[in-house]
Formats: C-alpha cells, sequence, structure tokens
C-alpha cells in the first residue's frame, strides 16, 4: 500500500526486490490511478484514501488473493522467502515480533508498553511484514483493528496488538530474520532475509539514518552464526560471539563436572599425547 509518488516509488522498488527471490503475483494499492512499471504488477486504486496507516488495513481487506504477504514500502527481501506460505497450511496468520513498542494512549510509568485489556506479556508484533489467510476470522480480526485504531493512538500497532489478543485466530510468530530491523538493536541466526529499512530517502519520522540496504545486508549476512547489530550514531556495528569456548570456560567446566584430580589427569594426558 502506498500513497503519494514517494512511497509509490519506494512500494515499486520492495516489490522488485522480492520478485527477484519468488515467482508471485504483485499487487499495489495506491492513492490515484498509476502505470504499472512491469508486466508483473497490478495495481489497484483506494477508495478515499485517508494516507495514514488505515489505508494499510483497508488495502489488505481489498486483497485479491487468498493467502496475502503484506509488505510494508521499506521492505527489502533479500532471500527465497516462499515457504512463508506454507505457514498458512496450519495458521491463519503470522507475524514478526517488533524490537520495540510503539507509544499507546496508556498512562503509564512505562509509556507505549501497556495497552488498555491486554497484559503486558502479550508481545507487540511488527505490521510491516504480514502473512495472513483471506477467512472470516481474519475478515473479523481487520474490521476490530481498524475500528481500534480509529479510536486515536498515533500508531496501527497498539490496536493491532489488542485486536490479536481478542482475536480466536490462530497466530504464528515468525523469527526476526524474516523482518529485521537495522536501526535498532537486533539479534539473528540463520540468513536475513527480509530487511525493514527506508529503501529511498524519504523524509519520515524516526528516518533519519541512512543507510546503504544492499550493503547493509551483505555485512549482516556474511556470517548466518548467532550475532548481533546495533546503531552506533549513524553507523551500525555488528557482533559475532566466538563459537569456541575460551581455555578459562573449558577448564572451569571440567572442575566442575570432574573434579580436580580427573582434571589434572585429562590435561596431563593431552600434554603426553
Amino acid at each position: 500500500m502506498a500513497t503519494g509518488d514517494g512511497f509509490f516509488r519506494e512500494a515499486v522498488k520492495s516489490a522488485e526486490t522480492l520478485r527477484e527471490e519468488i515467482d508471485v503475483n504483485i499487487t499495489i494499492f495506491t492513492d490515484k490511478e498509476r502505470e504499472a512499471p512491469k508486466d508483473f504488477f497490478s495495481i489497484s486504486v483506494l477508495d478515499n484514501p485517508v494516507f495514514g496507516f488505515e489505508d494499510k488495513i483497508n488495502a489488505m481487506q481489498e486483497s485479491p488473493y487468498d493467502r496475502t504477504l503484506y509488505l510494508d514500502t521499506d521492505i527489502y527481501v533479500t532471500s527465497d522467502i516462499i515457504e512463508l506460505f506454507d505457514m498458512l497450511d496450519v495458521f491463519e496468520l503470522a507475524v514478526a515480533h517488533d524490537v520495540a513498542r510503539c507509544e499507546s494512549l496508556a498512562n503509564d510509568s512505562e509509556p507505549g508498553r501497556t495497552v488498555e485489556g491486554v497484559p503486558r506479556s502479550f508481545p507487540e508484533h511488527n505490521t510491516g511484514v504480514i502473512i495472513y489467510r483471506s477467512d472470516d476470522k481474519m475478515d473479523e480480526l481487520l474490521n476490530n483493528w481498524k475500528e481500534d485504531y480509529r479510536e486515536g493512538d498515533p500508531h496501527d500497532q497498539p490496536a493491532f496488538r489488542r485486536a490479536l489478543y481478542n482475536s480466536n485466530i490462530r497466530f504464528a510468530t515468525l523469527p526476526p530474520e524474516y523482518n529485521y530491523f537495522a536501526p535498532s538493536p537486533g539479534f539473528a541466526h540463520g540468513r536475513v532475509r527480509v530487511l525493514h529499512h527506508r529503501i529511498l530517502d524519504i523524509d519520515t519520522p524516526g528516518g533519519d539514518m541512512k543507510l546503504d540496504v544492499k550493503e547493509f545486508t551483505s555485512n549482516i549476512n556474511e556470517s548466518t552464526e548467532k550475532r548481533v547489530s546495533y546503531r552506533l550514531g549513524n553507523k551500525v556495528k555488528y557482533i559475532v560471539p566466538s563459537q569456541k569456548p575460551t581455555l578459562s570456560y573449558r577448564l572451569k567446566r571440567s572442575i566442575q563436572n570432574d573434579g580436580i584430580a580427573k582434571t589434572l589427569q585429562k590435561g596431563l594426558s593431552k600434554l603426553i599425547s
């Protein structure tokens, strides 16, 4: 869903990265008649767009597909993600856990962490990558999400959190490799397949960090071991913890498990051999 020329251009770039990895039909919902830039795109014009998060929900409701992968415009797909659709053989919805909490209207000592009627322990999910089936349960969830959002939250995710908590939909939580935020502290184990960051230079709240998304994904995927990234100023740092235990760690564990005498005996045997 892309309203406005800048977001439409970014949506096209995002969709092209998806199409490079998997062969799927792609529909871009937008605010006015536009020419499809490639033959695998279709364009659908939203009725009465409001140029806000509600347009996202309306687009999801109008999806022409039985199984839909919704993507924000600032999504860069780096690998084959066709198996996401297999999730819908079991679940009606799959969405990634968010790394932060969006501000809600809750007047609370931890602003943004509390949504009325939802336990703190129920996580907030990021609505930039959503895979879902079109059915009655999903229709109800989308309607409740939209009605709740209209109550006045500045962001759509607190309303989505409450709608999901109160639904009877069967959903799965995607791992961070399928919705990885570059500027936020992040963790990955395996290949990062979906990067969430501005692809084009569009002026948006919180979008002050300029990033070459292709370079970032190349760097973060140099290793597929457990690793973290974090923002330092306007740069992103990467840490890959050593996978090999240190000598002091192995010595301590050996003493704990076998005692000092047996540890010394094992050490002497290795020196002799």
